[in-house]
């Protein structure tokens, strides 16, 4: 079930509509996605986890929307909790999948980015972080399936329903950006992390 408004509980889907006008939150399991609608439709900014499909597709209801009306799919960069259902986005709903080119790669294989250590280790170093780590494996971090034939994010607007301007923003990963929505009157990135 969504709920809405709510403070969740983090492992629990929650969707809190117009954090900005016609951008509307996404969260579960620690993570987050955006629905960015506009008269032309609803383009995804970035899909969370396998298990956040369904949550998804009901935010899309909630908001007045179905899954035919969205265009388009646009990764802020290539991990695995931002390219959860990508694919599947692609596969079913026949859309492109937007990434920059630096990411496309990471996008492809989820799991074979550069990392300083292993991750597997993080756990047993930062116990607080369990919960966290338990909540994304139920959500389906353990399976996320790459995405190939992604079309190129350039800096600069992008022809998808809500016009977000592509800011790159390299660090996190050498292909991150970062989405301004100019529409949006208040102040709310739509660029999870």
């Amino acid at each position: 079930m969504i709920r809405t408004g709510t403070p969740p509980r983090p492992s629990s889907p929650v969707l809190t509509r117009d954090v900005a006008p016609g951008i509307h939150l996404l969260a579960h399991a620690y993570v987050n996605a955006y629905l960015v609608e506009d008269d032309d439709g609803v383009t995804l900014v970035d899909t969370a986890f396998p298990d956040t499909w369904p949550h998804l597709l009901r935010s899309l209801a909630a908001i007045g929307r179905t899954p035919d009306d969205v265009r388009a799919v646009v990764l802020t960069h290539g991990h695995f909790d931002h390219v959860g259902s990508a694919a599947r986005a692609a596969r079913e709903l026949g859309v492109p999948v937007h990434v920059h080119p630096d990411d496309a790669g990471i996008a492809r294989h989820p799991y074979s980015y550069r990392r300083e250590r292993t991750p597997f280790a993080y756990p047993l170093r930062h116990g607080r972080a369990i919960p966290v780590v338990a909540a994304m494996a139920a959500a389906g971090a353990l399976r996320v399936e790459g995405v190939d034939g992604t079309a190129d994010i350039a800096a600069g607007p992008l022809e998808v329903p809500g016009r977000p301007i592509a800011i790159p923003t390299p660090g996190h990963t050498d292909g991150h950006v970062a989405l301004h929505l100019p529409t949006a009157t208040r102040s709310s990135p739509a660029t999870p992390s």
